[in-house]
């Protein structure tokens, strides 16, 4: 019989040196305004307002937070919200199908009739727009027998987008966004966590939001035609580095970003 080994346990930190990127720790608010500038790199100043820019976000709640940053550059914004829990790749084409195809679904006319979203509106600040921000949230939806629903209801059931159906959907809305605009295209994926999971697929909410997000961030690198923000990574991956939160704003709501944090981002971003 041979004789039991013992593993080598190597030292990878004597090869760090080597490494392009590495990840220093962020103790000060200092610290993190430096991350977020390497992290932006040759991003930084592409939103800068001017008064021949006009911007529309839309998508999940972030997409409100970076309408409000730019407002307080200056900027001319218009922005819709399509919740956290439901703002999918899917929901969202459903939405854009509704403002510019006149396609009306089941998901379209409940969103209108609770979210107070007026498509001729949209369809008029879409028009004028320069830059427009289309933040991501999640890959889930609700459908009854009826079609695809923005409310759960007794009747209703999950449906968790396939990496092929996220993928597509986001090329849908990406073609749409260029056939009917002559805006700038900025993609984001939103750092808020969902609020909940109906589904059996998932464990917890955790593991779904987790899944969720990490489709969407390798989704949108399979596409191009527009300018990718690393806000994501920004608040959930450079979080994991910091001696202090970036989330629990707003009375200590743990799902609510500090102001602070994304008036630094956006300062990078609308840099002169």
């Amino acid at each position: 019989m041979m004789p039991a080994r013992s593993l080598k346990v190597v030292d990878f930190d004597q090869g760090r040196h080597v490494l392009r990127y590495r990840f220093p720790p962020i103790e000060t608010p200092e610290d993190l305004q430096d991350a977020i500038v390497k992290l932006i790199g040759v991003r930084a100043g592409s939103m800068t307002p001017n008064k021949d820019r006009s911007f529309f976000t839309f998508g999940s709640c972030f997409a409100e937070n970076l309408a409000a940053a730019l407002k307080l550059k200056g900027a001319k914004v218009y922005t819709t919200m399509v919740t956290e829990d439901v703002n999918s790749p899917f929901n969202n084409l459903m939405m854009l199908k509704r403002v510019f195809l006149d396609e009306r679904s089941q998901f379209s006319e409940e969103l209108a009739a609770n979210s107070n979203v007026n498509y001729d509106a949209m369809r008029e600040e879409f028009a004028k727009a320069t830059h427009i921000i289309f933040t991501l949230g999640n890959i889930f939806r609700i459908k009854n027998d009826k079609g695809h629903m923005l409310l759960p209801t007794k009747d209703a059931w999950l449906v968790r987008e396939t990496f092929d159906e996220t993928v597509a959907s986001l090329r849908e809305v990406l073609a749409l966004l260029r056939a009917h605009t002559n805006a700038e295209i900025f993609v984001s994926v939103s750092p808020i966590p969902i609020s909940g999971y109906m589904g059996s697929e998932f464990l917890s909410a955790i593991e779904a939001d987790c899944a969720s997000k990490c489709q969407l961030l390798t989704a949108i690198r399979t596409l191009s035609g527009f300018t990718y923000i690393p806000t994501f990574e920004i608040f959930r991956w450079l979080a994991a580095h910091q001696s202090f939160a970036s989330f629990g704003s707003g009375g200590g709501n743990a799902r609510h970003l500090y102001e602070r944090h994304i008036g630094m981002v956006m300062g990078v971003l609308c840099r002169e």
